[in-house]
């Protein structure tokens, strides 16, 4: 139907795709608003992780909505959104901001990394790394939905006549790198954390057994989103390399997966996006505390 980025394609059972897809989407926008709302109605989770995992939140909601559209299309009727999934202005922008999404999500991921690291490893350091994290934390977020905007405009150049299989391996060039650098820096940096955790519980340096646990729950729920992200990223990542063969080694069509494997990637991705606030409530007894809290009925 068309060669967009995010967009599904036909393969198998098209109206068994179009609930599964609906049924991911709708958790992922439902659990992630209500993260967003926890976050905002609770003065106590106003610290710098949560503003990050609440800014991940906001990316995975874009990219839940963008790509719950055609899906949504399909199950009420193609007649009705027609005008729309086959307008070229409207997959550009919905692309786009899609792309952007993606991007500002990984990048955070890597950000939350950093502060968290920052935080168990040099707490006590007065104008070290985990001072900044904190002091610019604002700057901090707005400088990673900037960095995600210039990788993600490649889907507008359609609109202004450019090839588009063309553009989409320019983002996939910088795409594949980022996801390896993202893979090295959440190894290093979490093994770093835990061995700096096990050390302080060893030698009772955090202030009290309540404190260590606290860090302890935080930096579990970052690292299970951060490897989370990685696995359910992977599949798309292999997609990507595998459009990128067909593209310069012809030879590799014999052995294509596509179209199905593209919507297989996708499944994925929407998965990582929408099970996240499941993870913040099966991991951390504060979290779910704080959830019976927000939607407490007075």
């Amino acid at each position: 139907m068309n060669n967009t980025t995010w967009f599904w394609v036909e393969c198998g059972d098209q109206t068994a795709q179009d609930i599964t897809a609906l049924v991911l989407t709708t958790v992922g926008i439902v659990g992630n608003a209500a993260f967003l709302y926890v976050i905002i109605s609770l003065r106590e989770m106003h610290t710098t992780t949560n503003i990050y995992l609440a800014n991940l939140a906001i990316a995975d909601l874009i990219f839940l909505v963008l790509n719950g559209i055609q899906p949504f299309c399909y199950v009420i009727g193609t007649e009705i959104c027609a005008p729309l999934l086959l307008n070229i202005e409207f997959h550009c922008i919905s692309n786009f901001i899609a792309s952007t999404g993606f991007f500002a999500g990984m990048i955070i991921v890597g950000v939350i990394a950093i502060e968290r690291y920052c935080a168990i490893c040099y707490p006590l350091h007065g104008n070290g790394c985990l001072y900044w994290m904190r002091k610019i934390s604002w700057i901090l977020q707005a400088l990673c939905w900037l960095l995600a905007i210039l990788p993600s405009i490649t889907p507008l150049l359609p609109c202004y006549g450019k090839d588009s299989t063309y553009t989409q391996m320019a983002q996939t060039m910088v795409l594949i790198p980022m996801f390896f650098t993202l893979t090295i820096l959440v190894f290093v940096l979490y093994i770093r954390m835990a061995v700096t955790l096990r050390k302080s519980a060893r030698n009772n340096v955090l202030n009290s057994p309540a404190a260590w646990e606290t860090e302890r729950q935080v930096m579990r729920i970052c690292l299970i989103t951060a490897v989370l992200y990685i696995i359910f990223m992977f599949p798309y990542i292999l997609r990507l390399i595998e459009e990128f063969l067909i593209l310069y080694f012809s030879y590799f069509a014999a052995f294509s997966t596509y179209p199905c494997f593209r919507n297989v990637a996708i499944y994925f991705l929407m998965v990582n996006a929408s099970i996240n606030p499941v993870v913040y409530n099966v991991a951390s007894s504060r979290y779910r505390i704080a959830f019976k809290t927000a939607f407490r009925c007075n």
